[in-house]
């Protein structure tokens, strides 16, 4: 279990690039009941974003530097397997995060040992680097198959002519393709070809007419705005309700949690330093207006 957890990590952070043509946001694409949904909307301008902050500057001190240096060197056979496994050093990971990145929550399956790593949808827009990264999920899969010998890969195609890809190990199936200028990975097939399907015929998902989406994302982002999570508190509360007992469900209400529609998180550089703005949609009050 914790191999495959570890492939939907590499993947996602080896994946991390942006087509040549316009730009094209994955939000368009991603269904409406969207639990979570976490971006940044370009990888490596980010990190740059970080490095000229006061944070970046702290960072480069020597001191800082040699602290980071010691703890490396403590988990210096972590990051040589790490190495060994993908072809690639832990420092080389900055230079594969150019593009677009996400990582959503598209729901839960109660009842199972982890409901939320089923539903686990991740996706990177690339930039003529796919050989690259299929050279890097090969190893991967090839790294699972020699931890769990009874792992099963196979593939499909889908409509569009896109070939999915997938690995089982147990209970666990986890599936990726290259489709449209885009890397798509999840632990649920079907959100996987729903996803690729619509960016196929470039058919919205409904996420940006969700209004619990759209009021956070124009209270908290702005052209600066390197990182962005947003989580639909009220589909949340209401597809886990149903496994709550009543002392729970008292416990959230107890919290005030029961009236939140939606939270959301927006770190963006500011004068010097990073600023991260929360917002809280309460459902109980009544809000202002939306502003571009």
């Amino acid at each position: 279990m914790r191999t495959l957890v570890s492939l939907l990590v590499a993947s996602v952070c080896a994946a991390t690039a942006r087509a040549d043509d316009a730009p094209v946001r994955v939000n368009r694409y991603l269904a409406g009941d969207t639990l979570v949904h976490v971006s940044t909307s370009d990888g490596r301008l980010w990190l740059d974003r970080i490095r000229e902050s006061a944070l970046g500057t702290l960072l480069d001190e020597p001191e800082v530097r040699e602290f980071l240096a010691e703890v490396a060197r403590g988990i210096e056979s972590e990051l040589a397997r790490f190495e060994e496994v993908f072809g690639l050093s832990f420092a080389e990971l900055p230079r594969l995060l150019p593009g677009e990145v996400t990582v959503n929550l598209t729901g839960l399956e109660l009842g199972v040992p982890n409901p939320v790593v089923d539903r686990l949808l991740a996706t990177v827009q690339l930039r003529g680097e796919e050989a690259l990264f299929q050279g890097l999920l090969e190893r991967a899969a090839a790294a699972i198959r020699k931890a769990s010998p009874e792992a099963e890969t196979g593939s499909y195609d889908l409509a569009g002519g896109a070939s999915v890809a997938w690995v089982r190990a147990g209970q666990r199936t986890l599936s990726w393709t290259f489709h449209g200028g885009f890397f798509l990975v999840a632990t649920d097939q079907a959100e996987l070809n729903a996803l690729a399907g619509r960016i196929e015929r470039n058919e919205p998902g409904g996420l940006l007419e969700n209004p619990r989406y759209l009021a956070a994302a124009r209270r908290t982002i702005s052209g600066r705005t390197g990182l962005w999570a947003w989580v639909d508190a009220r589909r949340l509360r209401e597809r886990i309700s149903t496994a709550l007992d009543e002392g729970q469900r008292k416990g959230i209400a107890a919290l005030g949690l029961e009236s939140v529609e939606a939270v959301a998180l927006a770190s963006t550089l500011a004068d010097g330093g990073m600023v991260d703005r929360l917002y809280v949609h309460d459902g109980s009050t009544t809000l202002p207006p939306l502003v571009s």
